[in-house]
């Protein structure tokens, strides 16, 4: 167990590199800079922020450092650190340090690190709450519509499922919004402080944000269960005489659990992370607004570090998957 941690933890260093680099590639075809954005700054300003920010040296590899660096040194070996004497460069070794850098929206006085802790757990609770919604919601429809197959529980859940696969978010969240606004009166949240612990403010994004997955889950469940019904030994445990409710809780639930258990890790990161468009319609100042915001300033510290952030928790999150797999399916363990 121990040695199958190391290697996938091991597998995720190759795996954030290629997120890096794509990333940084993407993020510098955008045209504009972090601090051409605003109005009225004068060209030796922009030049002075971006050599204190090192925008002012080669986006990949610095050619001119390393030839530099060669001719006074005369050791190739040595000269290598010129030559990655550039913003990618410097940004992988600095990361690797544990230091995502300063964001530029704040001129260098908050830190990507320091957004991150400010902004995550307003994310992480609308995340575990949305999550708590999908799985309360979605398994249970999606047993109940496998148990009862071809009723009118079953076409329920097929609906519900159906809309939440087919309507996107952000419609559902401003028709939310809607009638909230219109038939209750409610308007959209403007203070920060609301959102520093559990409230009920989190209740209607967190149902706009879960229903995508609760309608997975309920399709999964249902096919899984379905599944697990028709198998030898179902029709083995009812031959000797078990009753439905052992057979359900002890047989079908248990087996039905492992293609569920599966998506459970992408989808808590997914949930946690993936929520730009429902934090932006709501007003939520969690870190996928601030991801968004960043986007528009081209704040190219913030935009790494975020997705960098995103992409070590969806891989904790497989991690967490594969291991789990042996707690529900002794097969799997004792292989």
């Amino acid at each position: 167990m121990i040695g199958f941690i190391i290697r996938r933890v091991l597998a995720m260093i190759p795996v954030l590199f290629l997120v890096a680099l794509i990333t940084f590639f993407m993020m510098k075809q955008a045209k504009g800079g972090p601090f051409d954005q605003e109005k009225e700054v004068a060209p030796s300003t922009i030049a002075l922020l971006n050599r204190k920010f090192g925008l002012d040296k080669p986006a990949w590899l610095n050619s001119a450092e390393f030839s530099n660096r060669l001719s006074t040194e005369g050791n190739p070996f040595l000269a290598l650190r010129g030559l990655f004497d550039s913003q990618f460069g410097n940004y992988l070794i600095n990361a690797v340090q544990g230091d995502l850098g300063p964001t530029y929206a704040s001129k260098g006085t908050e830190t990507v690190q320091d957004k991150i802790k400010e902004t995550f757990p307003i994310s992480l609770r609308l995340g575990m709450i949305s999550l708590a919604f999908a799985l309360l919601v979605g398994f249970p429809l999606g047993i109940l519509g496998a148990l009862r197959q071809n009723t009118i529980f079953d076409y329920f859940s097929l609906i519900i499922s159906t809309i939440g696969f087919s309507v996107p978010t952000f419609v559902t969240g401003l028709l939310l919004l809607l009638v909230m606004s219109k038939v209750f009166d409610v308007a959209p949240i403007k203070d920060p402080s609301v959102w520093q612990g559990f409230s009920t403010s989190y209740i209607p994004p967190a149902i706009i944000l879960g229903l995508g997955t609760m309608a997975y889950i309920t399709r999964l469940t249902r096919s899984s269960v379905l599944e697990v019904k028709r198998q030898d030994y179902i029709r083995t445990a009812r031959a000797k005489g078990l009753g439905d409710r052992v057979v359900i809780l002890r047989h079908i639930l248990r087996n039905s659990l492992i293609p569920v258990i599966t998506i459970l890790g992408p989808a808590v990161a997914g949930l946690v992370t993936g929520s730009f468009i429902i934090e932006s319609v709501f007003r939520v100042p969690g870190i996928g607004s601030e991801f968004i915001g960043a986007i528009g300033s081209r704040d190219y510290s913030m935009i790494m570090g975020s997705t960098l952030f995103f992409s070590l928790l969806v891989a904790l999150g497989n991690i967490m998957v594969d291991l789990s797999y042996g707690l529900i399916d002794p097969r799997i363990r004792n292989s």
